[in-house]
């Protein structure tokens, strides 16, 4: 951040917190994602599977957007939410687990410089629209070793020259979900219940498999005739906002 003159900014940062918990009578086919001012203000919540009888319950907010208490929230997840009311009033938890990632602009900070290659969260490789990170950083350190490794069999030709194919490969294959990616994600982070409500209803009339790619970030030119082809209401509605993004306008 430092390198990138971002000091003395209030950096934006996703925090979220979870507890595993044992709850047999939760659908393990069932992920969810709960979002709302009394939930999660700035964020969201959530419950994963992880199989035999087990679960992830979490939240996260951004900062500064959010002042919110995490502990707070995710100690009243359950109540506030009727579904795990249903399934996880008397689930046993086993492990807790936090996590800090930066939701920085892609770019913000330089990838490469005199035999030094940044990758993962400390680079910005990260969905800001969903605060996850772990995919994107198995990518970026797979093609940071790879260009590592080319530049040491090209002895002679300086290291920042020699790293440069690095932050120019990611580019072409993720700047563009990474850019649409952290638009999103600073609209999103403003939204209050009513805001929610129109955006849920107008997600509620898309096909699962659109929901995913918006989700992880998919939001391709691809993306965007699928949209149109299949719900031309929607994406002239609510939905052109993921139109306009996915196609760069």
């Amino acid at each position: 951040a430092r390198a990138a003159g971002l000091r003395g900014t209030a950096p934006r940062t996703a925090v979220g917190l979870e507890v595993e918990v044992v709850a047999p009578a939760y659908d393990q086919r069932e992920a969810l994602l709960v979002v709302g001012d009394e939930v999660a203000p700035g964020g969201y919540g959530w419950a994963f599977p992880r199989g035999e009888g087990r679960v992830r319950l979490g939240v996260g907010v951004v900062r500064p957007d959010s002042d919110a208490d995490v502990a707070d929230l995710l100690a009243h997840l359950v109540a506030r939410v009727p579904a795990l009311r249903e399934t996880c009033a008397a689930a046993q938890p086993l492990e807790t687990h936090s996590g800090v990632m930066p939701a920085f602009a892609h770019a913000a900070v330089p990838a490469v410089a005199d035999g030094v290659v940044v990758v993962g969260d400390a680079a910005g490789h990260g969905s800001t629209l969903l605060g996850e990170g772990i995919r994107f950083a198995m990518a970026s350190g797979r093609l940071a070793g790879e260009v590592a490794g080319a530049a040491l069999a090209a002895p002679g030709t300086p290291a920042a020259q020699a790293l440069s194919d690095y932050p120019e490969r990611w580019e072409r294959t993720y700047g563009r979900q990474m850019r649409i990616g952290y638009a999103l994600h600073t609209r999103v982070c403003a939204y209050r219940d009513p805001d929610w409500h129109r955006a849920l209803s107008a997600v509620a009339q898309m096909s699962p498999g659109l929901v995913m790619s918006a989700l992880a970030g998919d939001l391709t030119p691809a993306f965007a005739a699928r949209l149109l082809l299949r719900h031309p209401l929607l994406a002239a509605g609510e939905g052109r906002r993921f139109v306009r993004a996915a196609i760069g306008s």
